[in-house]
This record gives structure tokens, sequence and C-alpha cells, in this order.
């Protein structure tokens, strides 16, 4: 029986708040060799994603990235959830319903982080994220179908914007000044906005006045 259908909207616009002073700033103090250490362990995950599943080192990485800290049951079953979703559609909605499924834990953060990483033109729900937008996830007084539907319209609104914002002027200075300071780098256009925006520590929206 398929889940109960809500209709949900935001009750305002998700707005990027990056001038190009900004992001020239978030550059200018970000701690580079921490950057440089996160950068070569993503590039690790993308690149030995088809073999994961036979690499020790894999999960242990994949923890130490994206802060992953749940029991050994709940990270068996996401794992396999991880590797059985390699070379198909990535969908964000079924990823975060399939782990509530095996969990019983609504995992807005990490449902992201899986769906990123498996298809890196996809945004990361993240609280430094949601601080910078001014976002946060829904209450947990909400029912469970209610939450996972509100999250799933928060995250659809999230990919759109930041789809957006990357065409815009500041949008372009972003990716060219990422580009300027890792050359090498192959990262996705919208992982570098990802790392600015973990970057910023969350100081967007929440400090406007």
């Amino acid at each position: 029986m398929p889940p109960p259908r809500y209709k949900y909207k935001l009750d305002q616009l998700i707005i990027v708040d990056l001038t190009k002073e900004k992001i020239d700033a978030i550059f200018e103090r970000r701690k580079k060799k921490r950057w440089d250490a996160y950068l070569a362990v993503y590039d690790y995950l993308l690149k030995e994603m088809p073999n994961a599943h036979a690499l020790p080192d894999y999960g242990r990485k994949f923890n130490y990235f994206y802060q992953v800290r749940r029991n050994l049951v709940w990270r068996k079953k996401f794992y396999a959830l991880f590797y059985e979703s390699r070379g198909k559609e990535v969908d964000f909605a079924n990823i975060l319903r399939t782990l509530f499924q095996n969990t019983e834990k609504i995992e807005a953060s990490f449902a992201s982080k899986m769906a990123a990483t498996l298809n890196p033109d996809l945004p990361i729900i993240d609280r430094h994220v949601l601080s910078y937008i001014g976002r946060k996830l829904p209450s947990p007084n909400k029912g469970k179908e209610e939450r996972i539907a509100a999250i799933i319209v928060l995250y659809e609104e999230m990919e759109r914007t930041f789809k957006a914002f990357l065409k815009t002027d500041s949008g372009k200075h972003l990716l060219k000044r990422f580009r300027g300071e890792y050359p090498e780098s192959t990262i996705s256009e919208m992982k570098m906005l990802d790392f600015v925006l973990w970057q910023s520590g969350g100081n967007g929206a929440r400090n406007k006045k």
C-alpha cells in the first residue's frame, strides 16, 4: 500500500545569500589542509565506489567524511542499501523511505549524503547548509509520513535553488574561484557549492536582521 500523500509548500523561498565578496572571504579563511584532506577522501569515495563492497577502508572513510556515528546494525543496513543502489537511477525520496523502513529512523542528512555520493549533482542536507539558507528540518512532533513528505519537498527545492544559483554571476564566481584554487579537482559543481556552504559554518540567512 503506497504511503499517504501530503501536499506541502515551503513558507518562503530558499535563498543562497552568497555574494562574490562572501565567497572570497570564505576561501580566504578556509582551513587549507582540512580542505585538501577532505577533497582527497571525497575523490577516493567516488573513484572506488564500484568496488566499495570489497574494500575494508571504504566504509571507514565514508564514515569519516560524512561523520557517520551510528551503531553497527544501522551501518550494515545503510551500506547494504548503498551498495544495492549503485548504477541505478538515484531517487532521494526512495532512499529516505527505504532507510526509514530498514532502520525505523528518518535520516534526512544521511539519505542525502548517500544520494549525493551516488549522484554528485545532488545536494546534501547538512546542519551548516540548512543554517546558511535559514531552514530547519520538520519538527519531530509531526507524524512520520508527514515529516518524510516535508523533507522531500525541502530537498527538491534545495536542488532547484542550488542549480539556479550556480548559473548566476555569484555562482559562476564561486566555480571560477574553486577551480582556480583546485585546478586538478574533478568534483561536480554542486559539490563545489556544498564545500563552500560547509566552510561558511552556517553564517548565512540565520544571521540576517
